[in-house]
């Protein structure tokens, strides 16, 4: 985080801040994204600013009945952790969505 701040969540509070950036809208994004964050989707991984994330979040409850399983997590640094996870879940559209 680039204010320096430690990270005091556990496994749980981070999954769950997790899951709120596949069902959350962009201001959901724009107040718990950090100002530069490093993300990976499956045809897709790069860095993205702050507003530019929270861009691609449009379309609130675009993901519906969603399960997401923590895979892993890394903590480099006392103000970075990275998560893995797997989400499973229809989308918007009801087509099912699985890595």
């Amino acid at each position: 985080m680039s204010d320096s701040k430690r990270i005091m969540a556990n496994r749980a509070e981070l999954l769950e801040l997790e899951k709120g950036f596949w069902t959350g809208d962009s201001a959901y994004y724009a107040a718990n994204a950090d100002t530069e964050c490093l993300v990976a989707f499956p045809r897709m991984a790069k860095a993205m600013d702050n507003a530019d994330l929270a861009e691609t979040a449009t379309k609130p409850n675009r993901w519906r009945d969603l399960d997401t399983e923590l895979k892993g997590t890394n903590e480099p640094g006392s103000d970075i952790v990275m998560l893995t996870s797997e989400a499973h879940a229809p989308r918007e559209n009801r087509a099912p969505y699985a890595p």
